[in-house]
């Protein structure tokens, strides 16, 4: 039996095909689409009509790889703008009626769970860490030790809803990069306080942003891109904090030469830069790792199993 997982994010559509074998899960194929389902529509809470189009146009062509394996159960789970979007009903109906696959709408508490699912296939820790899976929309944090989940939540806090919702330059000055901090600093307060009292030390990052800084990095380092089939990497600390200062000086130009970094993140990476130093100057971190494994491996865990 074959499964095409598809999660359904505000600024990626993501894909994974696997192969459920007497031997156990052979995966067939990951992909991405950047459909930037948010993008123009985060403050009215609407998905606009380019938007609209890009979405499906990209679940149609991710339906078109699936099937190329043959025949395929479908599993789709949409997020952040989604759910919170008017017109997000309507774009459930339409992906319905133009390609038969029904789309699960999961609220932020639901994401974190199947987050968490999906990164203890690739991380685990005898000692609590932190799981931050930075999206368009929203971000969730997950404090686990080894497969058992301490505390979740989601916040309001995705790289487009920050980059729509509060004024920036570029690169971004001081007082525009204050402001947002503050934001920052208010929601979060339950973070911190969750963090301290399980002494967190370990930072997971999942989805985009932290593969991209991880990218970078590597390249540097060695030279080549970072080899996705291997589910978690580690990210040296010293090169990730100077890399997030970096990022948070320098204007588009700068941000175009970062080899690793791909086009649609090169102005909605800033936002994820600021978050995490936020984060980073309210708790020091020993040891920061990159989870390849996200939601769709979560929901693929929940569905099928995880041998």
């Amino acid at each position: 039996m074959k499964y095409a997982f598809l999660d359904l994010g505000t600024n990626t559509f993501n894909l994974l095909v696997v192969e459920l074998t007497e031997k156990g899960i052979r995966k067939l194929h990951v992909g991405r689409i950047p459909s930037r389902l948010g993008k123009g529509g985060m403050k009215e809470k609407m998905i606009t009509p380019e938007a609209f189009d890009r979405g499906i146009q990209a679940i149609k062509e991710h339906q078109s790889t699936a099937l190329q394996y043959g025949e395929v159960k479908f599993h789709a789970f949409a997020t952040s703008m989604i759910r919170d979007a008017g017109n997000g009903p309507e774009f459930v109906k339409q992906v319905l009626l133009e390609t038969g696959i029904t789309i699960n709408v999961v609220n932020g508490e639901r994401e974190a769970e199947l987050i968490f699912k999906g990164v203890c296939q690739a991380f685990r820790s005898e000692q609590p860490f932190l799981i931050m899976d930075i999206g368009g929309g929203s971000t969730e944090f997950i404090i686990a030790q080894n497969k058992e989940l301490l505390w979740k939540k989601s916040y309001q806090l995705g790289v487009t809803r920050l980059y729509e919702q509060f004024p920036h330059s570029d690169p971004m000055n001081s007082a525009e990069k204050e402001t947002t901090e503050k934001h920052l600093f208010e929601v979060m307060t339950e973070l911190f306080e969750q963090m301290k009292k399980y002494n967190v030390q370990t930072l997971v990052g999942s989805a985009g942003s932290f593969e991209s800084y991880a990218e970078i990095i590597h390249r540097r380092s060695f030279g080549k891109g970072i080899d996705l089939s291997i589910p978690a990497h580690h990210i040296p600390g010293e090169e990730f904090k100077s890399l997030l200062q970096e990022v948070l000086k320098s204007d588009h130009a700068q941000r175009t030469r970062l080899e690793g970094l791909i086009e649609f993140r090169r102005d909605l990476i800033v936002m994820a830069s600021l978050l995490i130093d936020t984060i980073f100057r309210s708790h020091p971190f020993n040891e920061v790792y990159f989870s390849v494994y996200s939601l769709k491996e979560g929901i693929m865990a929940e569905l099928i199993g995880t041998e």
